[in-house]
């Protein structure tokens, strides 16, 4: 039989580490290059993490409507509508989103 007391420890290290992975898995974006960031869409709305990365260029690839960005108005935003499927042909955007990226790099923005 166990003892409740070690029981209780056992169940605050479990839920510690499960937070911290939960906000390390689902919470902010990854520098992928010092020009580049990748995350999903509650980053790309993250208006703080936006200006505090100075980002101001986004490429949203998802299948909803709606704005990205929240409410920053100097966003520039490449918007692909797709599907997040295994069959989505994400080939076909290649060249649209390399050109839009390494215009951002030449006007020194993210």
């Amino acid at each position: 039989m166990h003892d409740a007391g070690q029981i209780n420890r056992e169940e605050k290290r479990v839920v510690k580490t499960l937070f911290e992975w939960r906000s390390r898995s689902w919470y902010g974006m990854t520098q992928i290059l010092p020009y580049l960031y990748l995350g999903g869409l509650r980053d790309a709305n993250d208006v703080e993490q936006l200006k505090e990365k100075q980002i101001t260029h986004v490429v949203s690839i998802h299948e909803l409507s709606g704005r990205v960005g929240g409410t920053l108005k100097d966003l520039n935003i490449l918007r692909i509508h797709m599907a997040d499927l295994p069959e989505a042909n994400i080939n076909e955007h290649f060249a649209e989103t390399a050109t839009f990226i390494h215009r951002a790099r030449l006007a020194k923005s993210k």
